[in-house]
C-alpha cells in the first residue's frame, strides 16, 4: 500500500506490476488492487491536482485474501478513503475542498498531508 504516483489503471500498475482490477476470475500468485473500485470518480480520491481528484494511494492485495475459503478476507467494497473535515482545506483555485497539506511550497502550512489516508478492512472468517 501505498503512494504510487499512478491511478489503478495506468500502465505502470497494470502493465508492469500486473495487477488485475477485477476480481471475476481469482487466480494464485496474483495481485489484485482493491482502490480501483472508486477510481472512476473525478469528484472524490486520495489527491487532488488541478481541480480533479486522483487516486495515488492504493492497496494491492495477493489472491489469498480474495479467496472465499480464506480465514482473512477482504475485498473492493472493503477499500476507503479517511475525509474528516480536519485534514481538508477550501480549495480557492478549483472548488469544493482539498487536502490540508502540511507545506504550500517552501511555506509551512500547518497541515497534515497533500494526500487523504487510506485504510482497509479485513474480516476473519
Amino acid at each position: 500500500m501505498g503512494d504510487l504516483n499512478d491511478g489503478p489503471a495506468d500502465k505502470s500498475l497494470v502493465e508492469v506490476l500486473e495487477t488485475r482490477l477485477t476480481l471475476d476470475n481469482i487466480q494464485t500468485q496474483t495481485l489484485y488492487n482493491i482502490s480501483c473500485n472508486l477510481s472512476d470518480n473525478n469528484n472524490f480520491g486520495t489527491y487532488k491536482y488541478k481541480g480533479f481528484w486522483n487516486i495515488f494511494d492504493q492497496i494491492i492485495v495477493s489472491d489469498g485474501l480474495l479467496r472465499k475459503n480464506s480465514t482473512l478476507q477482504t475485498g473492493l467494497n472493503d477499500f476507503h478513503i479517511y475525509v474528516s473535515d480536519f485534514i481538508l482545506e477550501e480549495d480557492k483555485n478549483y472548488f469544493g475542498k482539498k487536502p490540508f497539506r502540511t507545506y504550500n511550497g517552501f511555506r509551512y502550512n500547518n497541515g497534515y498531508s497533500d494526500h487523504l489516508p487510506v485504510y482497509c478492512d479485513f474480516w476473519i472468517k
